[in-house]
C-alpha cells in the first residue's frame, strides 16, 4: 500500500511526500492537522494523490475515502459499541454481507470480545475505549489507518499492545499506519519512520532512529527531542561513549561498559 502527495495543497500548506506500508510512520510538527485531513481526503485539496499508482479523482474518491480510516483521540458516544458501529456501516454506505460476522471480526483484530458490542461506549476504561475506536475504524476494511494521538493517557503496558497490534496490521494485514503526535516520545519509541513538518512543508523525512539523534538540527527548528535520546545526546557531549537506543535498558548496559 502506497499513499502519494504531489504538490498536494491546502491553505498555506503543500507538500510532497510518499508513504508506504512496509512501516510504521510518525508525523511531527506545526499545523499537522492540516495533512492529516488532506491524507483522509477530508478537505478540499488542489494538487494530486495517488493511491497504489491511481490518482485520486471526483470519480473515484468516495471510493477511496471508505480505504481510508482516520482514527481520533477521543469518540463522543452515549451508545452501545453495537449501535454506533450500526450508525458507522450505514453512514459510510459500507457493503457488509454479514453485519454481525464483521463487527466481531473488528473486536477480535484488536484483542477484544464480542461481549463488548452491549457495553456503553462512556462506561468503559481510557484503553479500551482506544481498542474500541481502532476496531470500528477497521469496518470498512481500510488500507490506510490514520491515527491522531491515540498513545495520549495510555499507560506503557497499553502503549506495547498498541504497538504490536500496529505491527501486526503492518505486517500481516499490509496496512499502512500513519501517526500524528507532536510527543517525541512516543514517536521515537513507536515508529520506524518520521516526518518532520515546518513551514507548512515537509521538512525532513527519513528512519526515526537516525533523525532524532540529529539533536541540533532538530533543536534549531524548536522540535521537542526524546528524553532518552537527550540523556545520551548530553553524555556524549561530556565525552562519555554512549550509543542512541531506544530502550533504557540498552543505554543501563552501556553506562555499565563506558562509566
Amino acid at each position: 500500500m502506497e499513499i502519494k502527495l504531489v504538490d498536494a495543497s491546502y491553505n498555506k500548506s503543500n507538500y510532497d511526500l510518499t508513504l508506504k506500508s512496509n512501516h510504521i510512520i510518525g508525523i511531527t510538527g506545526k499545523n499537522k492537522e492540516i495533512l492529516m485531513n488532506i491524507l483522509d481526503l477530508n478537505i478540499n485539496y488542489k494538487g494530486n494523490i495517488f493511491i497504489n499508482g491511481t490518482k485520486v479523482d471526483k470519480d473515484n474518491i468516495n471510493k477511496y475515502r471508505k480505504k481510508i480510516s482516520l482514527i481520533e483521540k477521543e469518540l463522543k458516544i452515549n451508545t452501545t459499541v453495537k449501535e454506533y458501529m450500526e450508525y458507522i456501516i450505514k453512514y459510510k454506505r459500507l457493503e457488509i454481507k454479514d453485519e454481525n460476522k464483521k463487527m466481531i471480526d473488528s473486536l477480535r483484530i484488536v484483542g477484544l470480545n464480542k461481549t463488548y458490542l452491549d457495553r456503553y461506549y462512556n462506561t468503559l476504561s481510557n484503553s479500551e475505549k482506544k481498542l474500541i475506536a481502532i476496531s470500528i475504524g477497521l469496518l470498512s476494511n481500510p488500507d490506510i489507518l490514520i491515527f491522531d494521538d491515540i498513545f495520549i493517557g495510555l499507560d506503557n503496558k497499553y502503549q506495547k499492545k498498541l504497538h504490536r497490534l500496529f505491527t501486526k496490521l503492518k505486517d500481516q494485514y499490509n496496512k499502512l499506519i500513519i501517526i500524528f503526535s507532536n510527543n517525541s516520545n512516543i514517536l521515537y519509541k513507536y515508529t520506524d519512520k518520521i516526518v518532520f513538518l515546518y513551514d507548512n512543508e515537509v521538512l525532513i523525512e527519513g528512519k526515526t532512529n537516525s533523525l532524532y539523534t540529529k539533536v541540533d538540527y532538530l533543536k534549531e527548528y524548536k522540535f521537542d527531542i526524546p528524553d532518552i535520546v537527550l540523556f545520551t545526546y548530553k553524555a556524549r557531549k561530556k565525552g562519555i561513549k554512549l550509543g542512541y537506543h531506544k530502550d533504557i535498558r540498552d543505554i543501563i548496559k552501556d553506562i555499565y561498559k563506558h562509566v
